[in-house]
């Protein structure tokens, strides 16, 4: 991983300011980058590749010489109660097999803070493939959707959710193969006003912003966000003001992506029920949704 001057790393999230664009914002100079060179569990950190809404992110080598991305908590987050929680969800992804999952390599809490260390992941994410090539043709999105389920799925049979999907957190390995990763930081943060304006609310669901309970049925809602986002290139809602996003997903029924490009009927249906307001109304899993397309 080599960072550039104003080039975005994959891998991070950051702050809600949509619609404007999935970019991430650049690294503040401290204090940051000040950890760069030192070692945070095991790993040297070798560059302050990107700050996302909720981690530093840095480029890592560990002992043998073998890159990693590792993703530290933000210090006004790092909460003995969050740091436990995060490391306790991860730790049940590590030596997880599923080819969609950016494989977790060790977590921990640090002195500097709660980290989670993966696998050194592709350059591409799935928001550049967005704004190139959107709408996608059909099997393709529907390859890359297929695979993002089978990645909650593995995580959800475990009991960990992402709850923070966007195109810009999703990293492309291949024509239809997406990487997943950041499962466990929301959750960790659940019910803490810290996570208050860190979520996207173009990409979450209804009960997310509203402080509703968060379940898997919130994960296959953001998921069918982003099948829509591929198939058509917009969002169900559209709106210039990220404040109304909320108020949308509650209670506005989304656009028919067969508004904007012609799909098959089972796929829109599909669509359609995952974006359902109540999370009962949802398919039962992600993996029956994933069977659904």
């Amino acid at each position: 991983m080599q960072p550039t001057t104003g080039q975005r790393r994959p891998g991070s999230g950051r702050l809600a300011q949509p619609p404007s664009s999935d970019s991430l914002r650049r690294a503040p100079a401290d204090p940051a980058r000040a950890l760069v060179g030192q070692e945070v569990g095991g790993q040297e950190l070798l560059a302050l590749v990107s700050v996302g809404n909720l981690t530093w992110n840095y480029e890592a080598v560990d002992l043998r010489g073998k890159r990693a991305l590792l993703k530290l908590l933000k210090p006004e987050l790092s909460e003995e109660g969050v740091a436990r929680r995060l490391v306790r969800w991860n730790e049940l992804l590590i030596g997880v097999e599923e080819a969609h999952l950016l494989r977790v390599l060790h977590t921990g809490v640090a002195p500097e803070g709660a980290f989670v260390c993966y696998a050194d992941p592709p350059e591409s994410t799935l928001d550049q493939v967005i704004a190139q090539e959107a709408p996608l043709p059909l099997e393709r999105a529907l390859g890359l959707a297929r695979g993002l389920l089978s990645a909650l799925e593995a995580a959800h049979e475990r009991g960990v959710l992402h709850l923070d999907l966007r195109p810009s957190k999703l990293h492309v390995a291949g024509p239809q193969r997406l990487l997943v990763a950041d499962f466990g930081f929301v959750q960790a943060l659940a019910g803490s006003p810290q996570l208050t304006g860190r979520l996207d609310p173009r990409y979450s669901a209804p009960e997310v912003l509203g402080g509703g309970a968060l379940s898997a049925e919130s994960d296959q809602y953001a998921a069918a966000l982003v099948l829509y986002k591929l198939l058509t290139g917009k969002l169900p809602f559209q709106t210039r003001r990220a404040q109304d996003f909320a108020e949308l997903h509650a209670s506005e029924p989304p656009t028919p992506p067969s508004s904007y490009v012609e799909l098959p009927g089972e796929v829109e249906d599909a669509l359609l029920r995952a974006l359902e307001k109540s999370p009962r109304d949802r398919f039962p899993s992600v993996a029956d949704l994933r069977r659904q397309l």
